[in-house]
């Protein structure tokens, strides 16, 4: 059956699928599904919970932390289809 929920348009795999607060990972960290679906992807109204540190957000808000944290964006010869790796987060944060 196909997914008709909103997929978020970054999706974490593997590693990068940890707590953006605590950066704990399964299973203390998991995805509490708010649509009726067998689809594995992250939607934008998916619901992240981590029970190490009490963090919670929606697939949405998690996506966008997500590719900050892995220093990603949106590359800008493809007109927004693609994300490369951008400038360190850390270095563009006010000392």
């Amino acid at each position: 059956m196909k997914c008709t929920a909103r997929h978020t348009k970054y999706q974490p795999m593997g590693e990068e699928f940890k707590c953006p607060q605590c950066g704990e990972m399964h299973p203390y960290f998991y995805i509490d599904e708010s649509e009726n679906c067998d689809c594995e992807l992250l939607h934008v109204d998916d619901f992240a919970v981590c029970e190490k540190c009490s963090y919670s957000c929606d697939g949405a808000s998690l996506a966008r932390q997500l590719k900050r944290i892995a220093s990603l964006i949106t590359c800008p010869t493809c007109n927004g289809r693609g994300l490369i790796e951008g400038p360190c987060v850390r270095a563009l944060e006010p000392e």
